[in-house]
Parts: structure tokens; sequence; C-alpha cells
């Protein structure tokens, strides 16, 4: 059936500057062409929001453009916060990094001169803002912060204490807008976009933001007082005389605070602002910890067992050990199900809601490294015995039934210094004091071992988990880039005096800094794209949260020039992807669902919308 009107040629007509171009498009429903639309090319897609108002609305669907960005960037696809607000705009921004980097293009803001004539001296550290857009430097003895707008250099604030004993602590609220700075003598709140001071308090005050961003609570070593953080008015005062020595905890879903203080501890209800309960717990040494679902809290250290309790009523659920004192290391699965214990004589993995102790192993008094998955269905446990000599062993449990699945390197005459998983949880690095391995999750099999004679080496995972970088250092240093899927050694390349090395957010670079200069790497090859800066003396480096920004030293490297509301995704689409455009079949909806309901993970019900778009009718417009 052809949706679309029939119609004769006829020569254009020629239109005057000054005359109005009025476009005709079929008069169907919004969720027809929404159905359309969906089957189109990702150009084609982009293209069409240029037709008329209409189209433009329609075409800018969050909807239409998940399928885009899971099929080029996974890993971004996975976090709930970036596929839920505008995946069009995180799409085009990383491959406009891809071309710029191809054409060595990239807007680059210098603020050496600037912070040095604001009084900055010594050495100094910068770092982006949460969301990128600012930037924060400080002297190293903390007396000078000042705030920059990482997109056009310019200063929006600064603060200069008087040689004082304390130094100037900042921090960012989680979303980026506010910014705390507490100084010597006095509070400040601030506006971190404008660098305008909302609030200013008398006295030293630390600053504790809600994970939500929707709450502020600061504490003068008297007072604990909660407020608005877009206003810093005061709401309300939770504890009088604080002494020194006490905490605050914010859960993870930013409804419930835990004031400590050493006698007691006291739960607050953050939307409500009503005291819970008081729990007759205290004393030096106590540790207090939230689940990562915020339904449990735990307190351990200064008794022989732990106590877990319930975060919605305060109630007392489980005792968990008979020997957890103050070297004891705990720790909760990302699920939230499970609980690992590690004191100096036994290890033990509990199920939280029975309290029961699946497994236990008992060891000698050296201390092990302990780490769960992050899909929780495995722990990896690294032990050093002193009773069996030279029995250094890594372990991996099955979380769900502490069956122990593996054995890595058992009777190995090196300790383990330091386990990790991939963010994918299929793969496992074990870096002991003579060699790197890499290990398959499921099978036990070692994929990659690299023998290593010099005396510092490290290694890290790929935010995706698909690469994984290896620094060792023999006569001199050499970086190793590994397919962390089959073990194979894409490139060795040997540097000189590397300072800092790191992967972008989006898996898709690496960036190195040595002593002269700082090259950025293509992660998936390992080819030096190109050489971002060169310098006198090792600089400091890191990507900007979203990754559109690297900052080298001072310099800002913003390699998502265009402005916003001006940048047009058909641009980079014709440059990035005319040689391997993507599948506009039914098999490109099918295996995006495929993927999703594979991956096991929340963003599985994203990919059914894809399918089966809203049904109901939007309002249509004019």
């Amino acid at each position: 059936m052809n949706l679309l009107p029939t119609s004769t040629l006829s020569p254009a007509p020629i239109l005057h500057i000054d005359e109005e171009v009025h476009f005709s498009t079929p008069k169907l429903l919004d969720e027809i062409w929404l159905r359309i639309f969906f089957y189109l090319p990702i150009k084609d897609l982009a293209t069409s929001q240029l037709t008329c108002r209409r189209w433009k609305k329609l075409a800018a669907d969050n909807l239409l453009w998940k399928p885009f960005l899971y099929h080029y960037f996974p890993f971004l696809f996975s976090i709930p916060a970036i596929r839920e607000t505008d995946c069009k705009s995180q799409l085009s921004a990383q491959l406009s990094v891809q071309v710029n980097m191809k054409v060595n293009q990239a807007k680059i803001v210098d603020l050496t001169s600037q912070v040095l004539e604001k009084g900055h001296r010594g050495e100094i550290y910068a770092q982006f803002s949460p969301t990128g857009e600012q930037i924060i430097i400080q002297d190293s003895d903390g007396q000078l912060i000042s705030l920059w707008d990482a997109q056009t250099g310019n200063c929006l604030y600064t603060y200069q204490a008087k040689k004082e004993i304390y130094p100037i602590e900042v921090s960012f609220s989680p979303n980026g807008c506010q910014i705390a700075v507490a100084g010597p003598r006095h509070f400040s709140l601030l506006d971190a976009k404008t660098g305008k001071c909302l609030v200013v308090l008398k006295e030293r005050r630390i600053a504790y933001f809600s994970p939500n961003s929707r709450l502020l609570i600061t504490t003068n070593g008297q007072n604990v007082c909660l407020r608005d953080p877009q206003t810093g008015l005061f709401i309300k005062t939770l504890e009088k005389n604080m002494p020194y020595g006490g905490s605050i905890f914010f859960s993870p879903n930013s409804q419930r605070i835990i004031v400590k203080r050493p006698e007691s501890i006291s739960l607050w209800n953050a939307l409500t602002r009503e005291k819970l309960k008081v729990l007759e717990e205290g004393g030096w040494g106590l540790k207090v910890s939230f689940s990562p679902d915020s339904k449990w809290f735990i307190t351990y250290g200064n008794l022989p067992y732990a106590c877990l309790w319930d975060a919605q009523t305060g109630k007392r659920i489980h005792s968990l050990g008979d020997d957890i004192g103050l070297g004891t290391h705990l720790l909760f699965s990302p699920d939230s199900k499970r609980i690992v214990t590690a004191t100096n004589t036994r290890i033990q993995l509990w199920n939280i809601q029975t309290g029961v102790c699946l497994k236990k192993l008992e060891k000698g008094s050296w201390p092990a490294r302990i780490t769960f998955s992050p899909n929780s269905k495995w722990l990896a446990v690294a032990i050093t015995s002193n009773e069996i000599a030279g029995n250094h062993d890594t372990q991996v449990w099955d979380t769900e039934t502490g069956k122990c699945l593996h054995h890595f390197e058992e009777d190995v005459f090196s300790a383990t210094r330091l386990v990790s998983f991939s963010s994918n949880s299929e793969r496992i690095v074990t870096i002991r004091s003579n060699c790197v391995c890499l290990w398959d999750v499921v099978t036990g099999n070692c994929l990659r071992k690299l023998e290593i004679e010099g005396w510092y080496f490290n290694a890290s995972f790929s935010p995706d988990g698909k690469r994984l970088a290896v620094l060792e250092e023999l006569e001199e240093y050499v970086l190793q880039l590994w397919d962390a899927q089959t073990g194979e050694c894409l490139k060795s390349e040997r540097l000189e005096n590397p300072f800092m090395i790191e992967f972008s957010p989006c898996s898709q670079w690496i960036v190195v800094s040595i002593e002269q200069e700082t090259q950025l790497w293509d992660a998936k090859t390992g080819q030096c794209l190109y050489v971002v800066d060169t310098h006198t003396e090792s600089q400091r480096v890191s990507f900007s949260p979203n990754g559109r920004k690297l900052l080298v030293g001072m310099k800002v490297f913003d390699f998502y020039r265009a402005e916003k509301g001006n940048f047009q995704t058909e641009e980079i689409i014709e440059d990035e992807f005319t040689e391997e455009p993507i599948d506009t079949s039914k098999k490109r909806k099918s295996d995006y669902i495929e993927g999703q309901q594979a991956s096991g993970n929340d963003s599985a019900k994203e990919a059914e919308k894809v399918q089966s778009l809203p049904k109901q009718k939007k309002k249509k417009e004019a």
C-alpha cells in the first residue's frame, strides 16, 4: 500500500527571498509517521528533520534514536541516565569526536596564562565538574581556588584564603549545578554555571549533597542542618551539639539519612524530615554502610559481629559473624543480595535475606582482596596464607550457592596485588609480583599471561570491558593493549616516562601522557591518532564525564565544536558511515531487541518499546 500521494512533475516555481515557503506532507497520524521513521537509516532520519517543523519534532523522538545509540555505543546505552535523556545528542557528540579527531580539529581553550594571572602558583590541580561544563582549579596548598567556563575560558569565581590552617574544600553536587566551598572561616554555596554566590554562612562548614542533588546537609562541628541546595535556605536542624568525629550518610536513593554520633546513630526520613529511630550503636571505630538498593544498612567495626538493619523502619534484621572487629572488610554485592566479610582469620559470604553463611574460608593472618563481579554472579577472592609458606590462591565463587568454581594459580610464590573484573563480568585480571594474567570467568581458562621481570606494572580494563591496558617497567616502560575477549596483544609500545594513561568514558580512545607530549590512541586498534599537545613536563590528563572534552594540564580540547541547536547529525553521518551503513531492515530491530534481552539488565524493557511504539495518540499539530 502506497501511503504517499501521487503527483505529476511540474517546473519548480521561482521564489523571491521575501516569499514564505510552504511544504506539504501527507496528513497522517503522528504514530504512523513514527513507525515510518523507525525504518529510516540514521542519515535519512537526521535529514528528515530539515523538511518541516512537524517532522523535525517527530524525528527527534528519543525512541527512534535509541537503536542507533545501542548499535554504535552499547556501553553508553547501558547507562539509564544517558539513554533516557537525549540519545541523538549523545550519538552526535560521540560521532563528532571521531570525525574531528580524524581531521585533527578541536577547539582549544588554554587557561594557563589566565590561571597564573589569578595568582595560582606551584603545583596546580584542575578537574572537570560532573557536567564537564566547568573546571575547578586549586593550588596544592589549598589556599586558592578558581572556577572556569570550559567552553569560553571565562573565570566565574575565585576565592583565596589568607594562610589559614585549614585548606579550602570544594565539592560539586552530583548533578553539577551547585558548588560548596568550605573556607577556613566561612561557607559559600555557588551556582556552578554562573559562579554566583547563593548563600554565604559564617564559620567553616562541611557539606554533604544527597545523590539526587535535591538536599544539602551542612555541619559546623555543632549543629547538623538540612538545606535547599538550589537556594541555600535553611530547612531543619537534624542534630544539635554534634561533636567532632560524627559522620553523615545518605542512602543511594536519597530517601534516608544516617547521622552517626560517637554514642548513637540516628535514622532520618529525608522526604518527611522525620527521625525514624535512634540506634544505641556507637563508639569509636563504628562503620556504617548502605546497600546499593537502599533497603538495608549495616553497622560493624567495634563489636564482635555486624548488624544488618532495615533502612525503611530501622528494625534490626540479622547479626552476622562472631569475630568481626576493627580490621574487618565488608562489601555488598551490586544487587544487594549478598554480603562478604573478610577478617584477619576468615572470609564469609552471607545471604542478606536469611542471614545464612553460604561459604566460609579459613585463612592466615595476611590480608585478602575481594571483589564482586558487576553482575553479582561471582566473587573473586585473592588470599595469602602464611601458615602454608608460599600458598597464594585466587578463587572465584558462585554467589548464589557459595560454591568455589575456579582456582587461579595455586601454589605460586607471589602474592596477588590486584584482582579486577571487566565491566561485562566476563573477564578477570590478576596482577602478581611476577605476572599479569587475563582469565575467562566462565571456563577458568587463562587467555593470556605476561611474565614480568620489572618492579612496576599495572593493568586496567576499558569501561566497556573489551580492552585491557597493561603497563610494565623493566629497563623502560612498555604499554601493551590486549583484546579482553581473546587475550590477543594488539599493540606493544615503548614509552618514555609515562605519567598518566586513561580510557575515554565511551571506550573509543586512550589518552597517554608522557614526559614531552600527550598522545591520543584508537582503543580498538592501538594506533596513535595524533599528538594532542606538546609540553616540557608531564601533565595530568582527564576526559570530561561525557567524553566530549579532554583536559591536558590547563588546556581544554573540545571535540564537540558545534553549538547546541545548530549541529546537524547528517554532517557527521555522511563522513563516518558511508562505507558501512546500518542495516535498515527488520533485522536491525530484531538484533537490537535480542541483544537487550540477552544482557539481562533493566535496559531490556527499552528494546520492546522500539517494536511497539506508544499506542496513545500524540497531539496533532495545527
